[in-house]
This record gives structure tokens, C-alpha cells and sequence, in this order.
């Protein structure tokens, strides 16, 4: 256990919001979920955070299990390292930015483009974020988080030496894919990511996520 502090001041002009994080006794999710079961409620937590992101227009780029904290005391949910965070215009839906933070939890979209990429690694690679990347990248951190089997195949194919950065993108590309053509309620849950239009699209990702397997054993 540490004590961690985050004071990421993220002011938009128009709305003038701002995050912080006061000192709180956290400890990574990876650590207090070591029996990999991360609770349905705790999940909630997790997708509330993107919503309000989201809200904020603001996205975080690097949502992945040591970024995401756990108060010690009350098992509440917070987000730390807005390193890589930025944020939209009021009418922006993407915004090319340097491909930076969480790769590997990312949408299959991205990962497809980071394995397609020239063999040239000197050239400035850049993406164009949607304003709902980290709501993929936190469904996949809670899949990863809440299934031991699942976790352990993740993390194999992330440790794996390969010759090029592009064989390991595609390697874990080729995981979420079998994953999502596998699992239908993982699936209807990426369709619905894929056809988010407002953000009363919370709501029905939170019915979806409850259908999952791993929150009815």
C-alpha cells in the first residue's frame, strides 16, 4: 500500500472543468483484485469514471490495472496518471494525437492500425483518438481483471519476444478479435462502443456489462 496523489488540472475554456484527486490511501487494482475478481459494482465505478470523462470532454489515453486505483478503506474506484490526457472541442468526435498510453487495452481498431505500421519506428506515428477510447480500454481492463484464464492468456501474448513491435500488436489484436467473435455478450458490448452516440449510451453499456458471465457465477 502507498499513498498516491493526482492533481491533474484539465480546464476546457468553454466549460472551465477541472479533475482532482485529493491524498487518499490507494492501492492498484492489480494488487487488492489478486484473486482476479473485480466485482460488478466496482466495475460500475469504473465505466462512471469514463462517463464523466467523458462529460468533461476529456479523454484519458492510458486506462489500464496500474493506473486504476482502489481507496483501501471503501473499495472506491479512482483514475490516476492523466499523463497522456487531453482534451475535445465541444464538436470534436476525434482528435489526431501521438500514439501514446495504453495500447494493448485498446480498441481493435487501434491496435489493427499500430500492426499495420511501416517497419520505419523513426517516423512520427500518429492517431485519430475518439472521444470513446477509454470506455473500450476500461471493458477491457474489467475482462482482463475479472477472469483468471483470460488474464493469463492476455499476459502471455504481451510477454512473448518478437521480432517486430508490429507482430506483438497483431498478436494481441488477433486476442481481442477470437475474444469478441467468441464471446457474444463482449461483443454486443464492442457494437454498442461502435454505435455510442450520446451519453445516455452509458446506461445501456452498464445493462450489457451486468450480462457478462463473469458477474452471473
Amino acid at each position: 500500500m502507498f499513498k498516491a496523489k493526482l492533481s491533474q488540472r484539465a480546464i476546457n475554456a468553454a466549460s472551465a472543468q477541472t479533475i482532482h484527486i485529493e491524498y487518499i490511501y490507494l492501492i492498484a487494482i492489480q494488487i487488492i483484485f489478486s484473486s482476479y475478481l473485480l466485482f460488478f459494482f466496482q466495475s460500475k465505478q469504473l465505466i462512471n469514471g469514463i462517463e464523466y470523462l467523458y462529460d468533461c470532454h476529456i479523454i484519458h489515453r492510458d486506462i489500464r490495472p496500474t493506473n486504476i486505483m482502489c481507496d483501501f478503506d471503501n473499495k472506491q474506484i479512482k483514475l490516476v496518471d492523466f499523463g497522456f490526457a487531453t482534451i475535445f472541442d465541444n464538436n470534436e468526435k476525434t482528435k489526431k494525437l501521438p500514439i501514446e498510453g495504453a495500447i494493448s487495452f485498446g480498441n481493435l481498431k487501434l491496435l489493427k492500425f499500430c500492426s499495420e505500421l511501416p517497419l520505419d519506428s523513426s517516423i512520427d506515428i500518429h492517431y485519430e483518438y475518439e472521444r470513446t477510447f477509454d470506455l473500450y480500454c476500461a471493458l477491457n481492463v474489467i475482462i482482463i481483471m475479472s477472469d483468471k484464464y483470460i488474464y493469463d492468456q492476455f499476459y502471455a501474448i504481451k510477454q512473448k519476444q518478437l521480432p517486430t513491435y508490429q507482430n506483438g500488436m497483431l498478436n494481441i489484436y488477433n486476442f481481442w478479435l477470437n475474444l469478441k467473435e467468441k464471446n457474444n455478450v463482449y461483443s454486443k458490448l464492442l457494437e454498442s462502443m461502435d454505435n455510442f452516440k450520446e451519453s445516455s449510451y452509458f446506461n445501456r453499456i452498464m445493462n450489457d456489462l451486468e450480462k457478462l458471465p463473469i458477474f452471473n457465477n
